[in-house]
């Protein structure tokens, strides 16, 4: 699956209506993301105090892009969802990331990467680059 690909099936998984979301969005995501078969990283590998807010998720790559899958969950209860990826390429010392995909339509919904990278240490983008980087390196045993 290209990058243009996952991101158009995205786009129209965030058209499916907001009160079924659980069913309509985050189940048929993580649906299409293991039937691609992507290498995937547990988001606590890169952000070890994640699991202290009740998050957890994986990173998975598609050509040159990092995704981010991000869910909270209470229990057996998931209370929201975000995909959200990071343009590395530029402004390397401000913490930001996009929403691709998420449980909620609202416009003032936030990203939790940002929040991930400064409580775990991370000051700039290209750190956290690197990191993963090496991480992906490693599981594959290149």
């Amino acid at each position: 699956m290209t990058k243009k690909e996952f991101e158009q099936k995205c786009a129209l998984l965030a058209n499916q209506p907001e009160a079924r979301w659980f069913d309509l969005r985050f189940k048929a995501f993580v649906t299409m993301i293991n039937n691609a078969g992507f290498d995937m990283l547990d988001l606590h590998y890169i952000f070890p105090t994640a699991q202290l807010q009740n998050l957890a998720g994986c990173i998975f790559k598609i050509e040159d892009t990092y995704y981010f899958l991000i869910m909270m969950k209470q229990g057996n209860v998931y209370e929201f969802f975000n995909v959200e990826t990071i343009e590395f390429g530029t402004l390397n010392h401000t913490l930001a990331s996009s929403i691709i995909l998420s449980s909620d339509d609202s416009p003032n919904r936030l990203t939790v990467i940002p929040l991930l990278m400064h409580s775990n240490g991370f000051n700039t983008r290209s750190a956290l680059k690197e990191r993963i980087d090496n991480l992906f390196i490693r599981a594959k045993g290149i």
